[in-house]
């Protein structure tokens, strides 16, 4: 019986050794499947006049992911003193794609919304605009 034992263990052992042998260190980047081919990323809407507060912030956080032009796009949503603060050097997060806006807690002011963004944060990407989880 113990000489039975001892050999399952050694074949066991020898069966992990030979899985972890075959697994490559590196490897070249292989892509599986390709979102989209466009020519020039699609620019989103800027702020319409009559939208509610809670779809400006929808807008906003919308166009916040388009870089082109240091974030023209988002930036347009922002008061001119707001939007000369935008900082491109950021490292911008990456969130799933289900952003919730609801109105806040506190008060606001007279002709004034306060709203508040919701989502789950994935990761980030760092300076040469790769994903860090």
């Amino acid at each position: 019986m113990r000489r039975a034992l001892a050999l399952g263990a050694l074949l066991l052992v020898l069966a992990l050794g030979a899985g972890c042998a075959s697994v490559p260190g590196s490897s070249e980047v292989t892509v599986l499947r390709r979102v989209y081919d466009a020519a020039e990323p699609t620019v989103p809407p800027g702020p319409a006049r009559d939208a509610s507060p809670l779809e400006t912030v929808r807008g906003w956080v919308l166009a916040s992911g388009a870089a082109a032009e240091r974030h023209e796009a988002a930036r347009a949503f922002l008061t001119p003193g707001a939007a000369g603060t935008w900082d491109d050097g950021a490292r911008p997060t990456v969130v799933t794609d289900q952003v919730d806006t609801v109105f806040a807690d506190r008060p606001a002011g007279m002709g004034q919304a306060a709203v508040r963004v919701r989502a789950t944060a994935l990761g980030v990407l760092n300076s040469e605009g790769v994903f860090e989880a």
